[in-house]
């Protein structure tokens, strides 16, 4: 996907003309982890959205990415999914092999796809993921397969020093006889790996110890100035303190 695809797609994905959808129920969307889905014309099943903020620098992230197959993420997905590297076409360009199992009594899919990434003129990365045809492959698995087709979109900006923001579009295509409404309820599956990146990353001690310091150098310091608004505030909940004891 070119630039200037991935201007096109962002176009046609912020159309207001294409209703966008919540994913806000507790087990999808979370307090740091946006979910949405949207229904872009001429697609047959929705797209995913995943927004969330990784306390990581956007190299890092795009590193940890890309490196799909790695023991670091293989150990995440557990049992539920079988990664392999087929080919390396370039450095920054590779060809993976992805059998997910889904639950009953959907049949197990396999996905070749092509990852690439590269570095766009306003210093943020992208990522893509498309299908693609590798007849040198051939799979080995003994359970009964179904080809599906998965495409991606990843957008990392830096929003800090050592943090940075991450957009993922998703959208999958299982084949077979599924319907939309079985594959909308797969949405937030397909984006997990929002959650996964901010949960390797997390600095959420550190940066509350870095916030609490701050506030206690301010609570101590004899030098703080505060409005007539404040000093009325802090009268007020003394009087009432005093009425009460």
């Amino acid at each position: 996907m070119s630039g200037c695809d991935i201007k096109q797609f962002l176009y046609y994905f912020s159309n207001p003309k294409n209703k966008t959808h919540s994913l806000g129920s507790p087990k999808d969307s979370t307090a740091f982890v946006e979910l949405s889905k949207k229904h872009i014309k001429g697609e047959s099943f929705a797209w995913g959205k995943a927004v969330v903020t990784v306390d990581a620098p956007a190299e890092i992230v795009l590193a940890w990415l890309f490196d799909y197959c790695s023991n670091e993420r293989n150990s995440v997905s557990h049992s539920a999914e079988e990664r392999e590297v087929i080919n390396a076409v370039s450095p920054v360009c590779l060809q993976f092999s992805t059998v997910k199992r889904f639950p009953w009594p959907l049949a197990a899919r396999q996905f070749i796809s092509e990852t690439c990434w590269s570095k766009l003129e306003d210093g943020s990365f992208v990522v893509t993921n498309n299908p693609c045809e590798n007849n040198v492959y051939k799979d080995n698995h003994k359970m009964r397969l179904v080809r599906g087709e998965a495409r991606g979109l990843c957008i990392i900006q830096n929003v800090g020093l050592h943090q940075c923001q991450l957009t993922i579009f998703h959208n999958m295509m299982l084949n077979g006889n599924i319907t939309g409404r079985v594959m909308d309820a797969l949405i937030p599956r397909s984006l997990k790996s929002a959650s996964q990146v901010r949960e390797t990353f997390a600095r959420d001690d550190e940066i509350d110890r870095k916030d609490r310091k701050a506030l206690k150098t301010i609570m101590s310091s004899d030098n703080e100035l505060y409005s007539n608004e404040e000093l009325e505030c802090v009268e007020k909940i003394k009087k009432k303190v005093r009425s009460i004891l």
